[in-house]
């Protein structure tokens, strides 16, 4: 899928801020995105979806340094989601508490989080499936994917991710 149109914050901003129901974000370069708290490249706030996206180079002081998903029953899908950075968990992309979402077809890679969750940092009922998680790390635990009171992984290839201290995969 082509990705044409470019969103670089060049580091002023986070990248989309999502704050209407039922948003799509289809084919976009998201880069370059800085946010003081949650979701550098993508705040997903309210029941939204995300497909065939570029999310890289993003930062983010809390959680979710590429995408942070808040709002339930939102949906990342065929996206690849890399070089991101969040100084608390989920390097990649992190799910709120109590957030029922979804996450499929996607590779993850070459993201880094000093706390949990390099990759993905999956809360309560949230589904990673069907993605490639590759080359990710962190400092804590979960260097690929963290578990955070349930959630679901399935079908999905883990490998190569590194954690200090427990679960370089999961």
């Amino acid at each position: 899928f082509p990705r044409t149109a470019i969103i670089d914050a060049q580091h002023n901003s986070r990248g989309i801020w999502i704050y209407g129901s039922n948003a799509t974000v289809n084919g976009f370069v998201i880069k370059n995105g800085e946010a003081i708290t949650v979701g550098g490249g993508i705040y997903m706030l309210t029941p939204s979806t995300v497909s065939n996206c570029l999310v890289v180079s993003n930062n983010s002081s809390d959680a979710g340094g590429g995408i942070y998903i808040q709002g339930s029953g939102s949906r990342v899908q065929n996206c690849e989601v890399s070089y991101n950075f969040s100084d608390q968990t989920g390097g990649g992309i992190s799910f709120a508490t109590q957030t029922t979402s979804l996450v499929a077809h996607c590779t993850i890679h070459h993201n880094i989080s000093p706390g949990r969750g390099g990759g993905v940092s999956i809360n309560q009922a949230s589904i990673v499936s069907n993605c490639w998680i590759a080359d990710n790390f962190v400092n804590g635990d979960g260097g690929g994917v963290s578990m955070v009171n349930g959630g679901v992984l399935a079908n999905s290839i883990v490998i190569g991710n590194h954690a200090d201290q427990g679960g370089g995969g999961v």
